[in-house]
């Protein structure tokens, strides 16, 4: 019996010395937020700190000392109820951490860079359940940094090929540049009109056909970011013929025979014909051509593929449909259509009994005229 009595009392003394540790830790701190910079404003916040249900508060009064030089704009508590000045008296029961005061001031703009300012509690003091008093200090510092720059223009854009539509206005941000399809890098200059901002993007750019996109970002001191932006035509005056200007089987007849415009061809080989002699001029001398499939005809129908690629790189096929003839198979010529032979005796066939028929009619008819006008003149 005496041992669980001393195991209660050891209990409820370590209860009582963990609960004296939280009361310790029981707290309120000070947060400011802003820029330090003349005409910016400062938020300063009260927060409690490790509150909770066994550890909770009754009762606080915070009172803060703010440096004269700073202009009170506005003062608001956890429960948005205007002040007039940053101090709270309250009695009202919290169980867990939360803002006590928010208070808002402005720096003054005439203020010098580097002028140190204190914000600091006055006889401030939080109330626990247990009518535990705990006071509140703590001091915060701030230093007036000078105003950063928000420039984030360029003063001028220039590159080593064409010129820039429309001309350069800092306000503009979006331009054109045209260049011949001979030019294969552009250099791309720009001048900042503030030393303190900096500048990404500029410099050699590789240029491809068509339009080349480039952006300029000027990126202000005080993080403030404006992009140019360039788009870099490039001429493409490169070919884009993807024909077949002659092409010749050796040894084998083409049916149809060859046009630049027929794209695919039939011809017949014998059973020991293993490839193609295929001798095939690109329309244009900066074409290349690709021939796939003419590698161990086999015995019966192959395809061999003629592929033809412009300067520019779009291509298109010509086909070659191969028979291969089987070992004692005949080859069948291709038999070739005559223009019918000339008649000698047509083309001099004699036409004079049709003549004398017309001159015997003409004559006919002038006799019956030349009685008709002696009747009338009797």
């Amino acid at each position: 019996m005496k041992k669980i009595k001393l195991f209660i009392l050891l209990f409820v003394m370590l209860f009582g010395l963990v609960d004296h540790i939280k009361a310790e830790e029981l707290s309120a701190t000070m947060s400011i937020t802003g820029t330090n910079q003349p005409g910016s404003n400062l938020t300063i916040k009260v927060n409690t700190t490790n509150v909770t249900e066994l550890n909770s508060i009754s009762s606080y009064k915070i009172d803060l000392n703010i440096d004269s030089r700073l202009v009170f704009k506005s003062c608001v508590n956890r429960v948005n109820n205007p002040l007039e000045a940053p101090t709270i008296n309250e009695t009202f029961s919290i169980k867990s951490n939360t803002t006590l005061l928010t208070c808002v001031y402005t720096i003054p703009t005439d203020i010098e860079v580097g002028t140190n300012m204190s914000i600091s509690f006055n006889n401030s003091t939080l109330t626990k359940t247990d009518d535990t008093v705990i006071d509140v200090v703590e001091t915060k510092n701030i230093v007036i940094q000078r105003l950063l720059s928000s420039v984030a223009t360029l003063n001028s854009i220039s590159v080593s090929s064409g010129s820039l539509v429309p001309y350069f206005n800092k306000n503009i941000l979006s331009y054109t540049v045209n260049v011949l399809d001979d030019i294969n890098s552009i250099t791309i200059n720009a001048t900042k009109t503030d030393s303190k901002a900096t500048v990404s993007g500029t410099g050699v750019k590789t240029l491809n056909y068509g339009t080349n996109t480039f952006n300029i970002v000027v990126t202000a001191e005080d993080k403030t970011v404006k992009t140019y932006v360039l788009k870099v035509m490039k001429t493409d005056q490169r070919s884009i013929d993807t024909t077949l200007e002659s092409l010749i089987i050796g040894n084998v007849e083409l049916n149809p025979k060859f046009k630049a415009t027929i794209r695919e061809y039939e011809v017949t080989v014998g059973s020991d014909v293993q490839k193609l002699e295929i001798e095939a001029i690109p329309s244009s001398d900066k074409a290349t051509i690709n021939i796939a499939g003419n590698e161990n005809l086999k015995t019966g129908k192959n395809i061999i593929t003629l592929k033809v690629t412009s300067e520019n790189g779009i291509s298109s096929e010509y086909q070659l449909v191969v028979n291969k003839l089987d070992k004692g198979e005949v080859k069948v010529p291709i038999k070739e259509e005559k223009p019918e032979a000339s008649n000698p005796e047509k083309e001099n066939k004699d036409y004079s009994g049709i003549l004398y028929i017309t001159m015997a009619g003409t004559l006919v008819l002038l006799i019956c005229l030349g009685i008709l006008i002696l009747r009338m003149n009797d």
